[in-house]
């Protein structure tokens, strides 16, 4: 949760949860409690997506993927680069498998 979704994103997660009969692991910035928006804006201000978009995206998104992929034990994902999004992607794979060293494989819609 970047604390700067629609509404109806987590209404929409909660509407999953209830059809699907799970509960959907939710990460966001380390030490702020999940949905806790004041907590959020007291720490790093409301205004830091505007203020410093680097430090946003690495508080906000970087971190809590990474951290969720660990704290998942994570070896496979779904990711969101759809070939049709861009000239760039769309030579991507639809699979690609991790690397000999280690890392996630990835599918790619």
């Amino acid at each position: 949760d970047t604390f700067h979704l629609f509404p109806e994103t987590m209404e929409f997660l909660k509407e999953i949860e209830e059809f699907y009969n799970f509960k959907a692991e939710v990460f966001c910035a380390e030490g702020i409690p999940v949905g806790d928006k004041a907590a959020y804006d007291k720490r790093y201000g409301a205004d830091l997506w505007k203020e410093n978009i680097e430090e946003y995206d690495r508080v906000c998104k970087v971190e809590p993927f990474q951290r969720g992929l660990k704290t998942l034990n994570t070896n496979c994902m779904i990711n969101g680069r759809t070939r049709w999004q861009g000239f760039e992607r769309a030579w991507i794979d639809q699979f690609e498998n991790a690397p000999s060293g280690g890392g996630l494989a990835k599918g790619n819609p």
